[in-house]
């Protein structure tokens, strides 16, 4: 794992209330793109994406919550999270959003047998490991080309064709990119941060999606929003 700061957190969205909780989406912004963010949600809410038969209305909203994040869900398998005389249902979830996603994502989701003395049952998972991803690239900008072709011209001026095309192939690429490392030397550097398909139009597709949301569930304060 890197150095950087995983946010960890535990939500219960309350069946009597919005999954849009304030203070939940308010984390989701924060971490959003930026943080890793993992999250233990009690969602009182159906939905085939983590498992249940079905998907209810509370489920569909909490499903675009999660589309709204770019966030996936680590549930793996069809073991209830929950268990009572009058129900069986998984209605506890791990949410991960893309900087998790992209290498700290939960691996081994399991639900446990231990007791927890509680209607929902203990559920547990590893985190795999972050490895800085290293890329070797050349700066060709500035590049003496001419010493690049004198370099060339000398190795292939004493150079004898082979009885394979696929070994002079070879001997070429060999010659190629030892001259390269003369003149451009590969060197480390760190891949880019984000999602690199992700384009400042989808950010704007983004947000507005994020003000439907909010016009959905409270039209004044997204009226207000808007202006």
């Amino acid at each position: 794992m890197d150095s950087r700061t995983v946010y960890c957190a535990a939500v219960c969205l309350d069946i009597n209330l919005t999954v849009r909780l304030q203070k939940f989406v308010q984390l989701l912004e924060f971490c959003d793109s930026k943080s890793p963010l993992i999250v233990g949600a009690d969602s009182n809410a159906h939905s085939v994406l983590w498992g249940c038969e079905e998907t209810n209305k509370r489920g569909e909203e909490l499903e675009e919550l999660i589309l709204c994040f770019n966030l996936n869900v680590a549930n793996s398998g069809g073991e209830f999270t929950f268990s009572t005389s009058r129900a069986n249902i998984i209605i506890d979830i791990t949410l991960v959003n893309f900087p998790t996603s992209n290498s700290l994502f939960p691996q081994n989701w399991r639900v446990l047998s231990e007791e927890s003395f509680s209607d929902h049952k203990y559920f547990a998972f590893e985190l795999g490991e972050f490895e800085e991803e290293t890329k070797l690239t050349r700066n060709l900008k500035g590049v003496e080309w001419q010493k690049f072709t004198e370099g060339m011209n000398a190795a292939f001026s004493s150079f004898d064709e082979s009885d394979s095309i696929e070994t002079d192939v070879n001997c070429f690429y060999e010659v190629l990119y030892e001259q390269l490392d003369k003149i451009a030397p590969r060197k480390a550097c760190k891949p880019r941060d984000g999602s690199h398909w992700w384009t400042p139009e989808l950010s704007s597709m983004r947000e507005e999606l994020k003000l439907l949301l909010t016009y959905k569930e409270n039209p004044i304060m997204a009226s207000d929003g808007a202006r």
